[in-house]
């Protein structure tokens, strides 16, 4: 399984500025925060390379219970090997490079496919429209 989500620090922070938040401006930062979860789901599933569809089919997203957070998410197995690629062709851009680095392989088998980056393409687009428009509500990210 391959997942999204912002690290504890970030988190923290922005909760921290969410409980002083009031009441009018919560709905409208948790509308902002959805519409950011959705749009990565969305945009994944545009950006995931289709052979059979199970991959883009499988790409979901999850609002958090208190509707500040979430996750967008595929339980394929073969999902980080189509992000990253496998073999000579690894891809790993420096901001996800440790997390990549968590689905190496074992050297069982060589195979060499080439990265075709989907989901988080969809996630730098969303998280940079979702930190302009919490920025014009007031959060300012450290």
């Amino acid at each position: 399984m391959m997942s999204l989500k912002l690290p504890e620090s970030e988190k923290a922070e922005f909760r921290k500025w969410t409980s002083s938040l009031k009441s009018e401006n919560m709905t409208q930062c948790k509308v902002i925060v959805r519409q950011a979860i959705m749009n990565t789901a969305r945009r994944a599933k545009m950006f995931a390379p289709v052979d059979t569809g199970f991959l883009r089919s499988s790409i979901r997203p999850q609002i958090s219970f208190n509707e500040l957070g979430g996750s967008v998410y595929t339980q394929r197995e073969y999902a980080p090997y189509q992000e990253f690629g496998t073999g000579s062709k690894v891809v790993a851009p420096q901001d996800v490079a440790e997390y990549a680095m968590t689905f190496k392989g074992r050297g069982i088998r060589k195979v060499n496919q080439r990265a075709q980056p989907y989901l988080f393409p969809a996630w730098r687009l969303a998280i940079n429209e979702l930190m302009e428009k919490l920025k014009a509500m007031g959060f300012e990210k450290k």
